[in-house]
């Protein structure tokens, strides 16, 4: 005859899995994940069917922070204030090597802080926009350093949420605004080290720019 199985969720598990992930009916879950019911299957004499599983999981979480990196280390540090209006986009890769999703939208608060909750297991990364009508600038990762911005396009690093996993914080992102250096090179007549009245500028002398050591 006809049968289907009815799943009912343990206390402690959010959700049921997807159906018919895979292409392996042996090994994918089966329950709708809204009623925990499978699809009907028809039975003859002497069948043994045992295909029809369930997968089931634990929501997880993931956080984290926007800041303003004032000396540019990529580590917040104690006095650097959280940035507010930082739009974050949460994308959620493809088990199966299918385009990335969009999950959903938040922006930072007043310190800073965004979160997601309710997450399926998988693996994210998240997507920061600079804050409208700013001259902001994404600090890029580097070897120990905070923020997990890999490029100007405000993407960060992956991260592989497990089910139940306490909530994730580490995709972070430091802001800096642009600065600037420069003044004058003068023709020191009496050698005194103080541009005078009638010390004319020098042209063509060249400036090289230094940081940590590096042209």
């Amino acid at each position: 005859g006809s049968y289907s199985v009815a799943f009912t969720k343990p206390t402690g598990y959010d959700s049921f899995s997807l159906m018919d992930l895979g292409g392996n009916n042996a090994v994918d879950s089966d329950a709708d994940t809204a009623s925990g019911q499978t699809a009907a299957t028809t039975l003859q004499s002497g069948d043994n069917d045992l295909t029809w599983d369930a997968g089931l999981y634990k929501y997880t979480c993931l956080n984290g922070l926007a800041w303003v990196d004032t000396n540019g280390n990529g580590i917040k540090d104690l006095g650097e204030d959280g940035l507010k209006d930082v739009s974050v986009t949460l994308y959620r890769m493809d088990d199966f090597g299918g385009s990335d999703v969009q999950k959903a939208v938040t922006s930072t608060d007043s310190s800073g802080a965004y979160s997601f909750s309710n997450l399926q297991p998988g693996t994210y990364y998240v997507v920061f926009a600079k804050p409208s009508g700013t001259n902001y600038q994404f600090m890029i990762k580097e070897a120990g350093s905070e923020t997990q911005v890999l490029d100007s396009s405000g993407k960060t690093s992956t991260v592989a949420l497990t089910s139940g996993q306490a909530c994730d914080s580490t995709l972070n992102a430091g802001l800096y605004l642009p600065a600037s250096l420069g003044d004058f090179v003068w023709h020191d007549k009496n050698a005194n080290g103080i541009q005078d009245s009638g010390e004319e500028g020098i042209a063509d002398a060249t400036v090289a720019l230094f940081k940590s050591g590096v042209a």
